[in-house]
C-alpha cells in the first residue's frame, strides 16, 4: 500500500470501531495491507448474528491466492476472499486507509490510545520501581531482624541467661539488655518485669556496674549463684559493711555453710546493732539448725527493730526448706504448738514421705 496520510494501523481502527456496526460499515471501499495476501479493497460489510463480535468482511485482493477460503474465488488476476473484522486487531490486516469524514475521530483516538499506553507505562514503571524498593526494603528488614536476633543472642549470654527461650528482637527483654548494656539504666519497671520472671542476673549485673554490691549479691543468690555472690564481696574493705556481711551470711546459709553464715550475721551487728536484718538471718540459721526456739529469739528482736511479720515468715519457709528431714519436723511440730493457724502450712513437714 502506497504512503497515504490517512492510511493508519489497522489495530488502531479495530479498538476503535469496537461494536458499532455503523463505523465498520464505514470503512467499505477502503484498502487494506494483509500480512500474507498483500493488498486488497474491502467490498462488503456483513454484519453478524451476534452483535457482540465484530463482523466479517468481503475483501477483494489484488494478487491471486494459492490457499483456498471459505467464500474465495479465484479470478484472473484476483482473490475474493471473506475475512473476520478481528483480523484487524491481530495483525492479519496491518494497515487500512480512512474515509476523509473519520480522519479526525480515528487521530483523536489514537492519540487518546498512545497517551494512555504511556500512562500505563509509566504506572507499570512506577509500579516496578516501587516493588523493587519493597523489596530491597523487605530484605534490609530480614538483614537487620537477623542481626539484631544474633545481638539478643550475644546479650543473653552476656547476662548469663542464655537458657531463656525468647528470641524475639520485639520482645520486652530485648528493650531492657539494650539499656542494660548501652546506658547501664534499669528502671523500676523493667526491674519488677524482670523478677517476675526470675531472670536474676541482669539485674545482678546491673548493680556489680553500679557498685552496689550488697544489691548485687542479692540478685546473684536470687539467681541460684551464692559463690558468685560472695566472690564479689571477698576483699577485706567489704567486711567492714553490715549491709555487705548480711548479705555474705545468706549466700553462705544458701550454700549449707551455717557456721560461716553466723559469722557474718554477728559480725553485721556489731556493726549496726540497730539493722534488724542480720538478727532475722540469726534467727533462720537456728531455726536451719533444728532449734527453733532459739531462732525465735532473734526474731523477736528483729521485730523490736521494725521488722514485719511477713519478713519474719520468710525467713522460717527459707529455713525449714533448706534443713535436713529430722530438723524439719522439728520445726514443724514447734510452729503449730506455736500457732497452728497461721504455721497450718507446715504440716506438710509431718507427712511420712517428709521424715
Amino acid at each position: 500500500m502506497e504512503a497515504n496520510p490517512l492510511t493508519i494501523d489497522a489495530s488502531v481502527y479495530y479498538h476503535f470501531a469496537g461494536k458499532d456496526l455503523s463505523r465498520w460499515l464505514a470503512i467499505k471501499r477502503q484498502r487494506v495491507s494483509h500480512s500474507t495476501l498483500g493488498e486488497g479493497t474491502i467490498l462488503k460489510i456483513i454484519p453478524r448474528q451476534n452483535s457482540q463480535r465484530p463482523p466479517t468482511l468481503w475483501v477483494l485482493f489484488d494478487q491471486p491466492s494459492d490457499s483456498p477460503r471459505r467464500g474465495w474465488t479465484k479470478g484472473r488476476g484476483f482473490s475474493l476472499i471473506l475475512i473476520s473484522a478481528t483480523a484487524l486487531g491481530d495483525n492479519q490486516i496491518t494497515r487500512l486507509t480512512l474515509p476523509p469524514d473519520l480522519v479526525d475521530a480515528v487521530r483523536a483516538f489514537e492519540q487518546l490510545q498512545r497517551e494512555k499506553a504511556e500512562e500505563a507505562r509509566k504506572r507499570e514503571q512506577e509500579e516496578q520501581q516501587a516493588a523493587r524498593q519493597r523489596a530491597a526494603e523487605e530484605a534490609r528488614q530480614r538483614e537487620l531482624e537477623a542481626e539484631a536476633r544474633q545481638t539478643f543472642q550475644w546479650l543473653k549470654e552476656k547476662y548469663q541467661i542464655s537458657w531463656y527461650s525468647e528470641e524475639s528482637p520485639i520482645s520486652q527483654l530485648y528493650k531492657i539488655l539494650i539499656e542494660l548494656d548501652e546506658k547501664n539504666s534499669l528502671s523500676r519497671a523493667d526491674g519488677k518485669w524482670l523478677v517476675r520472671h526470675k531472670l536474676f542476673q541482669p539485674i545482678a549485673i546491673h548493680y556489680e556496674k553500679k557498685g552496689s554490691l550488697a544489691s548485687a549479691g542479692k540478685y546473684w543468690r536470687k539467681a541460684g549463684m551464692p559463690g558468685r555472690a560472695l566472690h564479689l564481696t571477698a576483699d577485706a574493705k567489704h567486711l567492714r559493711n553490715a549491709v555487705i556481711l548480711t548479705m555474705r551470711g545468706g549466700a553462705y546459709r544458701d550454700l549449707g555453710q551455717l557456721a560461716d553464715a553466723e559469722t557474718a550475721a554477728r559480725e553485721a551487728t556489731a556493726l549496726d546493732p540497730q539493722s534488724y536484718y542480720p538478727y532475722n538471718l540469726l534467727g533462720a540459721i537456728y531455726y536451719q539448725r533444728g532449734f527453733p526456739e532459739a531462732g525465735e529469739q532473734y526474731f523477736d528482736r528483729a521485730r523490736e527493730l521494725g521488722s514485719s511479720p511477713h519478713e519474719e515468715d520468710e525467713g522460717i519457709q527459707s529455713a525449714i526448706k533448706k534443713a535436713g528431714q529430722a530438723e524439719q519436723a522439728t520445726i514443724a511440730e514447734y510452729l503449730l504448738r506455736k500457732d497452728s493457724t497461721r504455721y497450718e502450712w507446715a504440716r506438710y513437714y509431718l507427712r511420712p514421705s517428709s521424715l
